[in-house]
């Protein structure tokens, strides 16, 4: 796995994207990539450790982090 931090450069500024994943996986041609957004909660929900994968982002009608 390759990670690319993306922490103000023009991907994060202007489209929120915190860093990049090239994930690896034996017999596919070429690696996966992946674009994540960091987002916290409030202290008091810290406890769930939650992951949440959205395909599609509603506000600009693009793919999201999840291709």
């Amino acid at each position: 796995m390759e990670f690319e931090d993306t922490t103000s450069t023009v991907r994060d500024l202007d489209y929120a994207i915190d860093c990049q994943l090239a994930v690896t996986i034996p017999k596919f041609q070429a690696p996966i990539r992946l674009s994540v957004q960091e987002r916290y909660r409030k202290p008091d929900d810290l406890h769930y450790g939650d992951v949440t994968i959205t395909e599609w982002n509603l506000a600009s009608g693009q793919p999201s982090e999840l291709h």
